[in-house]
């Protein structure tokens, strides 16, 4: 059973459930489990599995925030994963359906077909939604973060001493744009994945004072004062990048990297005496535009937004955020061109990339344009 703690629980949902849109499948009954098990509940379950993969670390971090799960065991979480396990297969079985029914529609005249087309197209950029218990569930992604919870749980948690960590080959992700300010090294990544791996996913300021990992200095100074970059947001994106090689390596589906046979990566597996996790594959690809940029998409999706309200704001006020946000994103830019000595066509590729995804110009040098007129360039 979950340890009990002083902290302040949850209040219980009576089992209440509430109806979730646009969820391609629900799953609303627990079958041989407990009474009582809700949307609250369910909220609570799904925030620990996204931390953790281990069964008893779930069971503990949920007890931590609800009350129901002081008297769950490690049994219960078990039946529990694998019914969301279940369910999102079933979710991702039913998308597959509805895009295979759009495919079969038959079109009268060049217009239907189009539309058809464009509803095809639109589908399959879907992450669908599964309705478990009355909570929303991003199936595609939630599935990924499970599975490389899982891999960081078996390649960790089976050492002796996970402070002798380490990754390599491919399993590096190219270096952040702020590595050289703060020597951060390849150990500083693997203190990363050691973290997620004790403290679960999204615990960052838990990972910023735990000195055995010695990351907490590096990562602090490694955010620019007067901007909107911070260390704990510099942490998720180095840990979401990091889990996603381990993922892709591991099962083969890195960019570049191959299919099948020739393609796969086998799982790593410490060494007895030294206790590292070391991966021979080929020279890693060139980092990809969508990975560059990553650090950027929440300041790009408020840009996007930010357009979306210029009605009800402030002009003055809107410009006000608006120069902030392109500073941030065209110093990103201008920063790892420099860093990296990116040809103009290859700096042009990152602007039309930023332009594309804020909605703000179709053109990425008009958005480069008006990025130097604010900034006074």
């Amino acid at each position: 059973k979950a340890k009990a703690t002083g902290k302040k629980k949850s209040q219980p949902s009576n089992g209440k459930i509430r109806v979730v849109k646009h969820a391609i499948y629900s799953i609303s009954e627990w079958e041989g489990g407990p009474s009582g098990f809700g949307n609250s509940e369910a909220k609570t379950f799904l925030q620990s599995i996204r931390k953790f993969h281990d069964c008893s670390k779930v069971l503990e971090d949920a007890a931590d925030e609800s009350a129901f799960f002081a008297n769950l065991n490690e049994g219960h979480v078990n039946q529990l994963q694998d019914l969301l396990r279940e369910s999102m297969t079933r979710t991702l079985q039913e998308h597959e359906n509805l895009k295979a029914q759009i495919q079969a529609e038959e079109c009268e005249g060049e217009e239907q077909q189009k539309a058809k087309e464009a509803r095809l197209t639109e589908e399959k950029k879907k992450d669908p939604t599964l309705g478990f218990f009355g909570s929303a569930v991003k199936v595609k992604s939630t599935k990924n973060l499970l599975e490389e919870l899982k891999l960081v749980h078996e390649m960790v948690g089976v050492l002796d001493d996970p402070a002798k960590f380490r990754l390599g080959g491919g399993m590096l992700p190219r270096s952040p744009v702020w590595a050289r300010k703060v020597a951060w090294s390849p150990k500083d990544d693997a203190m990363v994945v050691v973290g997620v791996f004790k403290h679960g996913f999204g615990s960052w300021d838990k990972m910023m004072v735990d000195e055995s990992l010695g990351i907490a200095e590096k990562i602090d100074n490694s955010a620019e004062p007067g901007t909107k970059q911070t260390p704990e947001s510099h942490l998720y994106y180095r840990a979401t990048v990091l889990l996603r090689r381990l993922r892709e390596v591991t099962s083969g589906t890195r960019p570049g990297s191959g299919s099948g046979a020739a393609g796969s990566r086998k799982r790593a597996r410490p060494s007895g005496s030294s206790q590292q996790v070391r991966v021979r594959v080929k020279p890693e690809p060139k980092a990809t535009v969508s990975e560059i940029m990553l650090e950027m998409k929440p300041t790009l999706l408020k840009i996007k937004k930010l357009q979306q309200d210029k009605e009800k704001m402030d002009k003055k006020k809107m410009l006000e955020m608006m120069k902030e946000f392109l500073a941030s994103v065209g110093n990103h830019i201008e920063s790892v061109a420099k860093a990296k000595g990116f040809t103009s066509e290859r700096e042009e590729k990152l602007w039309n990339y930023a332009a594309k995804k804020s909605n703000l110009h179709k053109d990425g040098s008009k958005m480069k344009a008006i990025f130097k007129r604010l900034s006074g360039v």
